[in-house]
């Protein structure tokens, strides 16, 4: 399973959580696909730290945000779990996608 890169700021997060999902799955109607071999993909967890961003490396209060993540169970047989952080400017909320949406049912 690709990751999402971790010490990122929101918006390239964003960016890159979308890119792992256009190039690895396809969505049908209300659930996605595997590219690679067809099969339905399952939800899995992505455990995202909340860094501050004015402190040098991965600094912050120690609040983690959990988002659902695409997982195949062909491809992918050890589990969909990721441990990543987003790094966080002053007065910045991790809300909107993928933070406030299901990507998978």
């Amino acid at each position: 399973m690709r990751q999402i890169p971790s010490g990122l700021d929101l918006a390239r997060f964003k960016a890159a959580y979308k890119e792992l999902l256009d190039a690895d799955y396809e969505r049908e109607k209300d659930a996605y696909s595997c590219r690679r071999c067809g099969a339905q993909v399952l939800s899995g967890t992505a455990y995202v730290s909340l860094h501050d961003a004015r402190f040098p490396g991965c600094a912050g209060g120690g609040d983690v945000k959990t988002i659902d993540i695409p997982g195949c169970p062909a491809c992918e047989p050890d589990g969909h779990t990721m441990h990543t952080c987003v790094h966080l400017a002053p007065g910045e909320e991790p809300y909107g996608f993928p933070f406030e949406e299901r990507i998978i049912h």
